[in-house]
């Protein structure tokens, strides 16, 4: 069997002497592996993970290790390299890709990675990480609720389970992810999570206009997408969250440009 398709190099690892296994993610057959025989010494140094990729797959069977034919597209290798906040976000994205289960369809997964660094790349552009140090924040928390959505589990910010109000929302719950407000919510406090009043906006599908900065409501709003993920996406719920997601996390959050 054979497809083509568009993609995100989420990662990629030597094997045998001189081939590779590529981990893409793409538009419309989720997360595949293949084999890509020999790449000549440039095309080894593009097939850098954040790359965007047009890719040609071929296996006898649709469960065999296939082989890729692969396109850079996008070679985002000179971004990475002059902006740590850029590759740390795409390191991030990437992490939880690789976690997701392989062909699984996660309908709009690569449009919602690929807009979370384009976000973050206009932003350095305009110079705008500097002054807003919690924009690669904003992009990847929006990816993280755009994931949870793609998995079929949307966290449900809009309005309190419990009484349909909108207004005072604090608790959500780690079984369902919805919300109910701090009255509502307040007689099983000890069994749900805290969350910032922000947060409904930032995981809202329209981006927010103003971003918090306070780095406490950042902590706790991570910590719940943090806990679905884990529970709801993850195929190895045991390989835990990227590395890098607490160090973007602690960068932003930390006084002056992140990208120093």
């Amino acid at each position: 069997m054979e497809w083509t398709d568009d993609g995100l190099l989420i990662g990629v690892h030597r094997h045998g002497e001189r081939g590779l296994i590529a981990n893409v993610l793409t538009r419309r057959h989720g997360r595949c592996k293949g084999y890509v025989r020999s790449p000549n010494k440039s095309d080894r140094a593009a097939l850098q993970r954040g790359n965007g990729l047009h890719v040609r797959w071929r296996a006898r069977l649709h469960q065999q290790l296939g082989a890729f034919t692969i396109d850079v597209t996008r070679n985002r290798i000179p971004l990475l390299l002059s902006n740590r906040t850029v590759l740390l976000l795409v390191n991030v994205l990437c992490g939880h890709l690789s976690r997701i289960p392989e062909h699984a369809p996660y309908e709009g997964a690569l449009d919602l990675a690929e807009e979370a660094i384009h976000r973050s790349e206009v932003a350095t552009e305009r110079s705008e990480v500097a002054t807003d140090r919690f924009a690669p924040l904003g992009a990847l928390l929006r990816f993280e609720a755009g994931l949870l959505r793609a998995a079929g589990f949307g966290i449900d910010a809009s309005r309190c389970a419990l009484t349909g109000t909108r207004d005072n929302l604090r608790w959500i719950s780690p079984e369902t992810g919805r919300c109910a407000s701090e009255q509502a919510g307040a007689p099983w406090a000890n069994k749900l999570i805290a969350m910032p009043s922000t947060f409904p906006q930032l995981v809202s599908e329209t981006p927010a206009r103003a971003l918090p900065v306070d780095p406490a409501d950042w902590l706790q709003a991570f910590s719940i997408t943090a806990h679905f993920l884990e529970k709801q996406v993850y195929d190895t719920p045991s390989q835990g969250l990227p590395m890098d997601r607490a160090t973007l996390l602690r960068l932003c959050s930390a006084k002056g440009s992140p990208t120093a």
